[in-house]
């Protein structure tokens, strides 16, 4: 989502999102497709053998 969509957002609802830097958008924490989409550059192999850092907006 857009900053202007999240902006519009309650404060419960905005805890679940994250700011995704490499495309400027806003994505749920709780739909694991989103989380999926906007972990980029990373493969499924790279991420069973690492943690992958997700950050509070």
């Amino acid at each position: 989502m857009k900053k202007e969509e999240f902006d519009n957002l309650p404060a419960t609802e905005k805890e679940h999102f994250n700011y995704c830097t490499k495309c400027s958008l806003y994505f749920d924490l709780r739909d694991a497709a989103q989380v999926q989409k906007h972990v980029h550059g990373i493969t499924s192999d790279k991420i069973s053998n690492s943690v992958v850092q997700i950050s509070e907006v």
